[in-house]
């Protein structure tokens, strides 16, 4: 199922009507209309507001996988008394309360877990984390973050941007970067900017197979390029919804490498989709 197909779907489910969504998210009914008449996908701006009305999760929406969708919802369903009273409650929760239910959770879990603590010398928060074999493992357990971090076998810390991409950064990169408020979310976008620039530009330059996927697919780059901005800077979301055969062609990781002193990237690393995720220590 394309993304609306799926809004759709969850919509009969929920038992909402077009007219309330339309309320809900002040997305026009005539929009709306139009993803179904047309087959077309709402604007990455709105992903957000769809997903906390229909209470799934951007992953779950945006997934290629239709299980996902399908999933939450006969979860939903076989939902006993006591389950519907967590629930509910999480999801009227403020987001530091969340942070720390699932923390609980993850204490009550430690023993599927290895035993480990949830807190440990290594958790640069002070808050909980998670013990796993493999970065998308790791990463299927941390849900509901607009960030999380990453102790790699390198003995280094990482900065973890969620999305249609994983980008992995040192986290001292990061620190070096924010704003005079403290805040790293404006050079997050201009990273996003710098990486989609490399993708279509320097790396369909350097590597044959992804330049000739581009001719197949009959792309106009001009035009993508155009498509895919929002507020002066290109956006993944954008690109994703789409262009997801641009996404797809990608494994769902990316390597920001940096200098020694942690203030400038020297390279972007993506790799093409393979067979088997490869950790990205290895890259």
């Amino acid at each position: 199922m394309i993304i609306s197909e799926k809004i759709f779907y969850l919509l009969d489910q929920k038992g909402i009507t077009q007219k309330d969504f339309a309320v809900q998210t002040g997305i026009s009914q005539s929009t709306i209309s139009d993803w179904k008449r047309k087959k077309t996908n709402p604007s990455a701006d709105k992903i957000l507001k769809i997903c906390e009305i229909l209470h799934v999760t951007p992953y779950e929406l945006l997934s290629e996988r239709d299980e996902a969708i399908i999933n939450n919802i006969d979860h939903l369903v076989a939902l006993n008394d006591e389950e519907a009273v967590v629930l509910e409650g999480f999801r009227n929760l403020e987001k530091r309360k969340k942070e720390r239910f699932l923390g609980y959770l993850a204490a009550l879990q430690s023993e599927d877990n290895g035993g480990c603590s949830i807190m440990e010398t290594n958790a640069p928060t002070g808050r909980p984390f998670w013990l796993g074999d493999t970065e998308r493992e790791i990463f299927s357990k941390i849900n509901w973050i607009d960030y999380g971090y990453f102790y790699d076998l390198d003995h280094k810390w990482y900065y973890i941007i969620p999305g249609p991409f994983r980008i992995k950064l040192p986290l001292e990169l990061v620190k070096n970067n924010l704003d005079k408020a403290g805040y790293e979310f404006e050079y997050r976008r201009k990273l996003e900017d710098e990486l989609l620039k490399y993708i279509l530009d320097e790396y369909r330059c350097t590597y044959s197979d992804f330049n000739e996927f581009i001719k197949k697919e009959g792309y106009d780059l001009e035009k993508v390029f155009k498509e895919i901005q929002c507020d002066g800077k290109l956006s993944m979301y954008e690109l994703f919804s789409k262009y997801h055969k641009i996404f797809a062609y990608f494994d769902d990781w990316v390597f920001i490498k940096s200098d020694d002193v942690y203030k400038d990237i020297t390279e972007i690393l993506v790799k093409k989709k393979g067979d088997a995720h490869l950790e990205t220590c290895t890259w």
